[in-house]
């Protein structure tokens, strides 16, 4: 079994820090499912072909807005 040699990890068998990412991504997603969201499986590329669309709205949106120079009351 490997382990980390260097970091906060050394000597820890990547293994059990493996198991403990999963654990925390298994709890997330039950978190949010409890909250009523629905949960989509998708892969690493569908995922960031979602987000990049949706950042490049918020991102544009924000940036006009800056340049309008409003003042708030």
């Amino acid at each position: 079994m490997a382990t980390f040699s260097t970091g906060q990890q050394a000597g820890r068998p990547a293994a059990a820090v493996i198991q403990t990412i999963l654990l925390s991504c298994v709890f997330a997603v039950q978190f949010f499912q409890d909250q009523g969201c629905d949960m989509e499986e998708m892969t690493c590329e569908r995922h960031d072909e979602l987000a990049s669309r949706t950042q490049f709205v918020t991102h544009t949106i924000g940036r006009v807005l800056g340049a309008m120079d409003l003042s708030v009351r």
